[in-house]
């Protein structure tokens, strides 16, 4: 217990660390946009550059706002990081003080380590491994996978066993027949529980917390369940929720 909350504390403090840099480099920034600015320099480049990267995160905003669907991922800002990195260096090019320089590449080298040890604190935490060792220890080559799309973690098992017969239920709706075609032949996209009628044999649910595929299944059919188990992993606070029936 004392070991878990030294983790959560510090992986606070990073956050509050990195946050804090990063509002000083931005401060920064501003004070010489000002600088530049009421020397009368050229500084169109730089504006235009943070002028698109903004753009673009707004619009993407607004498109997840109006779709009710999130697209604006961090993951997704990645092909524009370089537009923000101009933007910074284009300043720091016209500093003159070298000692301000060292400082802000400190900063920055800073913040970044911050963020890989969180990164690397998430990616390799013990608790991401529980769920492939259960499912490991339980999984057998003729059990389906039913997942739907309310939660993320059964793509996570879908890829990972991609060989077993998958069943994504998409009561959501999305639009996604095409894009979905790359979880591979074994993935069969399906609107209604009524699809699985015919099916017979075990099925791992990774379910809702609620547990909405399993009690609409029990409502429908004569299934039995044969345990249910829940995973909190790190890797993007994934929660697991595991019903294995016969059908």
């Amino acid at each position: 217990m004392i070991q878990v909350i030294n983790v959560q504390f510090c992986s606070k403090v990073n956050k509050y660390v990195g946050l804090a840099l990063g509002l000083v480099i931005y401060i920064y920034i501003a004070r010489m946009i000002y600088k530049e600015k009421k020397e009368k320099n050229e500084i169109r480049p730089a504006i235009l550059a943070i002028g698109i990267y903004l753009t673009i995160i707004l619009a993407a905003l607004l498109i997840s706002l109006i779709m009710q669907s999130v697209i604006l991922l961090d993951r997704y800002l990645i092909v524009i990081t370089g537009l923000l990195i101009f933007f910074i260096a284009f300043f720091m090019s016209k500093e003159k003080k070298t000692y301000i320089t060292i400082m802000i590449c400190s900063t920055i080298f800073i913040i970044s380590l911050i963020d890989n040890i969180l990164f690397i604190k998430e990616n390799y935490d013990s608790s991401n491994n529980s769920v492939i060792e259960f499912m490991e220890d339980n999984i057998e080559k003729d059990d389906a996978i039913l997942y739907c799309n309310s939660e993320y973690s059964g793509f996570v098992v879908g890829t990972r066993y991609s060989e077993n017969r998958q069943y994504f239920y998409n009561y959501l709706f999305w639009d996604v027949e095409e894009a979905y075609k790359a979880f591979g032949p074994n993935m069969e996209i399906i609107y209604n529980l009524d699809e699985l009628k015919d099916y017979h044999g075990r099925i791992w649910i990774l379910d809702t917390g609620d547990y909405r595929i399993l009690n609409e299944l029990k409502e429908k059919y004569d299934i039995e369940v044969v345990s249910q188990n829940d995973f909190n992993t790190a890797y993007n606070n994934y929660v697991f929720h595991f019903a294995l029936i016969e059908k």
